[in-house]
């Protein structure tokens, strides 16, 4: 997943503080140091284009993702819809 390219085609541009994350390095490392386990129901805020929140899901039993913003939420929507992920 090319996070600059998905963010360049939904006409989405970070406003102030805003990151995307697009290292995969750091991804796993998140994912990992939150010792996520299938039992787990895990709450994401702010998921942006779900980089964070594809790995979390392959780790949990449920992830609750809540974005702000509606662009990303309805990509999140198209993108994780046979998932375990509700946004």
């Amino acid at each position: 997943m090319n996070v600059e390219e998905t963010l360049r085609e939904l006409g989405v541009k970070p406003a102030g503080s805003q990151h995307f994350l697009n290292s995969e390095f750091i991804v796993e490392a998140i994912a990992e140091a939150g010792e996520i386990e299938e039992t787990h129901r895990v709450l994401e805020i702010g998921p942006g284009t779900g980089v964070i929140t594809r790995e979390i899901s392959t780790r949990a039993g449920k992830v609750d993702a809540v974005e702000k913003d509606t662009v990303l939420a309805d990509y999140l929507k198209g993108e994780l819809e046979d998932s375990n992920v509700e946004v």
